[in-house]
């Protein structure tokens, strides 16, 4: 059995792609008996978070102002996601982290906290719908 983080910034309501993307996923990996913790924006809605399981705890949605183009916003997306991705580690260890509808910015916060860890690395990540 894998400890699996499933991790998507945009999923905050049942518009778009973000939740029946995590429906899919999660239902598999939870259908093969895996352990998932799915984090989604903080503005997650109630009925997802139940439907889910899923904790609302992402500072940003990637698609807001906050991840224009220009390099001090990317420092700032970047710096906000490591901080919730801090925040996710501290709770649990997992197998493998996957990160759904990821940017610049989300992507280089990933390798970037892999940077700080202390040892040999024993997970995985795995990214999806690359924008």
């Amino acid at each position: 059995m894998l400890k699996v983080c499933y991790i998507d910034a945009s999923l905050r309501d049942d518009t778009g792609h973000f939740a029946n993307m995590c429906r899919a996923v999660t239902g598999e990996l939870r259908s093969r008996g895996h352990q998932v913790d799915i984090y989604a924006n903080k503005h997650l809605t109630p009925e997802l978070q139940v439907e889910l399981k899923a904790t609302a705890l992402i500072q940003h949605h990637q698609q807001d102002q906050l991840m224009a183009n220009d390099q001090g916003n990317f420092k700032l997306a970047m710096e906000s996601l490591l901080c919730d991705l801090q925040v996710i580690w501290q709770s649990q260890i997992y197998d493998l982290i996957y990160i759904n509808s990821v940017l610049p910015p989300q992507f280089a916060a990933e390798v970037r906290r892999r940077r700080y860890i202390s040892g040999p690395i024993r997970f995985q990540t795995c990214t999806a719908c690359v924008h």
